[in-house]
């Protein structure tokens, strides 16, 4: 009987220690395959992020300290620095 407890043992180790390998290699994976700005990958650079904005018509402006930004309604603003 003890025999069995420890080969039973033994095996559900060895199970366990198979689960993690296969999750963190499957995790490193996933991470690896992402493209930028998506789920898989959410960190952009801040040149990819200007370039999307310029392709769906927002305008960057930089204000300097003590400057105002008057907006229209409806407006949105994207504070992406500061």
């Amino acid at each position: 009987m003890e025999k069995r407890k420890r080969k039973q043992l033994w095996f559900t180790g060895a199970a366990i220690l198979a689960g993690a390998v296969l999750f963190c290699s499957g995790m490193t994976v996933g991470a690896a395959t992402g493209d930028p700005g998506s789920v898989g990958d959410p960190l952009i650079t801040r040149s990819y992020l200007e370039a999307q904005l310029e392709n769906t018509g927002y305008v960057c402006i930089t204000v300097a300290k003590g400057e105002n930004v008057f907006l229209e309604q409806g407006s949105q603003v994207i504070l992406y620095t500061g």
